[in-house]
């Protein structure tokens, strides 16, 4: 269901290192927690940023819609609508 963050694959058998790249500097952030549900999992960096991806059908990534991500998409708004942005 996506949940994985290294696309549509199925089942992977082994750990796989999943890149999130800051977009101003294309180096990667450093994780300092993470949570998985059924479908999707969240990751916080050192930074403070807030990254989801995998099932969304009920919009629980909080990206503002109700599409599946493949791979880590940056939050970008609060649960008030307000922008995130650094």
């Amino acid at each position: 269901m996506g949940q994985l963050g290294i696309g549509k694959q199925r089942e992977v058998r082994i750990p796989q290192k999943i890149p999130i790249i800051k977009e101003e500097s294309q180096r990667e952030h450093r994780v300092v927690s993470c949570s998985a549900g059924f479908g999707h999992t969240a990751a916080l960096t050192e930074s403070g940023e807030l990254y989801t991806w995998g099932f969304n059908i009920y919009g629980q990534l909080g990206l503002g819609d109700k599409k599946t991500r493949w791979f880590p998409e940056r939050v970008s708004m609060d649960i008030s609508n307000h922008n995130l942005a650094r």
